[in-house]
């Protein structure tokens, strides 16, 4: 009577089958070879249907319903009744299950929400933790750094040292990896505890509407069924209306989404495209600056070299790039 009979359950199958043999037939276009674009204009028209096929479904639905409500209306008002009852407690079951399942996984979200907090905490202790390790080490760095000046290059006491800042210098590596994956870890959790937090309200607040559900139904059910007959006839008026107009909002909805999709689309292409030009000043800077610090140092390290040849001339009265590979390179340098 009020229920759907085998014949609507298959108006809606066949509709719901319908859009999964044209996704199936998608996933079949996509491993084609896209020779001269056929791929991709085929790839078009099975998304064309694919939308209307999912249109198909909303529409089979009602219709499936409007013909539920019309074996309903043609029915005694005893009968009516009956079916509006259980109705009723069925969807009050079905409601009360759903609560608990929201119940079961708002506890889920809030555990792993506290976890999330714990974890955020625990890496920020441990990234501030390695900013004084790295602090005190970039520090030593420059102290030795300071006391290698002071030293005769080639003696032992200078290799000790350079030895000394090489292994200091390797630790401060260590840490600044330690301390970067700190403050990753520490944003990560912070970014999905805060995602979890959001998580956690919108459930609460669903159960919530749940509940008021249930109340709500529970205590208009008395109510309505003395308004039952007077509701038949009103909807017997609609129906016609109102499939036209459910028929309608389908039309509308899939218009709104398209519009609010294609200026999504539009505005991400500007968003990526001004980002990668704004972005562009900042790499060639960093590469000026990279570039400039590597010819810093290569000039230093050809002053410490020159140096280093100087004295040692002076102090042995040879020449240390003559008659050895040195002076090989230096030849085909030159």
């Amino acid at each position: 009577m009020g229920k759907e009979t085998p014949e609507d359950l298959a108006l809606i199958d066949n509709a719901k089958q319908r859009v999964k043999d044209v996704e199936a037939e998608i996933e079949e276009a996509k491993k084609k070879w896209n020779i001269f674009g056929a791929r991709d204009r085929a790839l078009a028209d099975l998304n064309r249907k694919l939308d209307l096929a999912k249109q198909r479904v909303p529409e089979a639905e009602q219709e499936a319903k409007r013909r539920a409500r019309e074996r309903l209306q043609k029915a005694s008002l005893k009968e009516s009744l009956e079916e509006y009852s259980r109705r009723v407690y069925h969807v009050l079951e079905l409601m009360g299950q759903s609560r608990q399942d929201g119940l079961a996984q708002l506890e889920i979200v809030t555990r792993q929400k506290e976890s999330a907090f714990a974890s955020r905490d625990a890496a920020t202790k441990i990234m501030q933790e390695a900013k004084v390790e790295v602090d005190n080490l970039q520090q030593q760095v420059k102290d030795a750094e300071a006391e290698l000046e002071l030293m005769v290059p080639g003696s032992n006491d200078y290799v000790q040292q350079e030895t000394k800042i090489s292994g200091i210098r390797k630790e401060l590596e260590v840490a600044r990896v330690g301390l970067n994956n700190a403050v990753i870890k520490s944003n990560s959790k912070t970014e999905y505890a805060r995602e979890l937090e959001l998580d956690e309200v919108a459930i609460q607040r669903l159960v919530g509407n749940l509940e008021a559900w249930i109340i709500q139904l529970k205590s208009a059910s008395e109510e309505r069924t003395v308004t039952f007959q007077a509701r038949l006839q009103a909807e017997q008026l609609l129906d016609d209306q109102e499939v036209a107009a459910n028929v309608d909002h389908v039309g509308a909805a899939t218009d709104k989404e398209n519009r609010e999709r294609m200026a999504q689309i539009a505005a991400a292409a500007d968003r990526q495209r001004q980002d990668m030009m704004a972005d562009l000043p900042h790499r060639q800077e960093h590469l000026h600056e990279v570039m400039s610090e590597f010819a810093k140092n290569v000039a230093r390290a050809r002053e410490v070299d020159a140096e280093f040849l100087r004295r040692f001339e002076d102090q042995y009265d040879l020449d240390p790039l003559k008659r050895s590979e040195f002076a090989e390179l230096e030849t085909a340098g030159a």
